[in-house]
């Protein structure tokens, strides 16, 4: 699993630095913000423990702190090495908050566990077994969080003429139906991505 992820990563680790949103994937620092505010507008972090999973290079933290949330705790975890080191490299006073390990080896809990685009990267050539490891992620962050986990991922309302097989999309009333039959309270937020090249959603599911 680790190098398919890293498979796709690559190339953008070797052609940009970890102060550019593209060295993890997004297009733009504006692309990127833009998911991140459907988070903090429908959940507050203060006080509260924080994991990160698929943290990259820890954007998500710097964006807590620019908008002034005082956070309990924040961890940051990646299954990439380079991920990790340019989180470090970025932020050296807090870098014993990021780990690099994979989120189905961890097993400490946290308030609200958030996930960017992380399932997103396609890992199995099959359609089912890719959605059975979407499945089984849900699980994970279920598992870690006390009070919420939210989660960002590409839907397959995605116009085909921008979809690669590099990526997963997911289909949305799809990943909805299991969060709200397994878990109960859930919010699904899609409409935010007018005008982007590729369609995604926010899952929140609250406890």
């Amino acid at each position: 699993m680790k190098e398919k992820i890293l498979g796709y990563y690559k190339p953008l680790i070797e052609h940009y630095s970890p102060d550019d949103t593209r060295y993890v994937s997004w297009l733009t620092e504006n692309n990127q913000h833009l998911r991140f505010f459907q988070l903090i507008d429908n959940i507050d972090f203060s006080f509260s423990s924080v994991l990160d999973v698929g943290c990259g290079v820890g954007d998500f933290w710097e964006y807590l702190n620019k908008n002034h949330f005082n956070l309990k705790d924040y961890k940051g975890i990646d299954i990439l090495d380079e991920m990790i080191d340019g989180a470090k490299l970025k932020f050296n006073n807090i870098e014993d908050k990021f780990e690099c390990i994979d989120v189905f080896d961890y097993f400490d809990s946290h308030d609200y566990c958030v996930s960017n685009g992380t399932i997103s990267v396609r890992i199995f050539k099959d359609d089912e077994e890719q959605k059975s490891y979407g499945y089984n992620f849900l699980d994970k962050l279920h598992g870690l969080s006390n009070k919420a986990f939210a989660i960002n991922f590409l839907t397959d309302y995605t116009d085909e003429r921008v979809k690669t097989n590099e990526l997963f999309y997911y289909a949305p009333e799809l990943m909805y139906t299991y969060c709200k039959m397994n878990y109960g309270n859930v919010k699904l937020i899609s409409d935010y991505g007018d005008g982007l090249n590729e369609d995604d959603c926010v899952m929140i599911v609250y406890k």
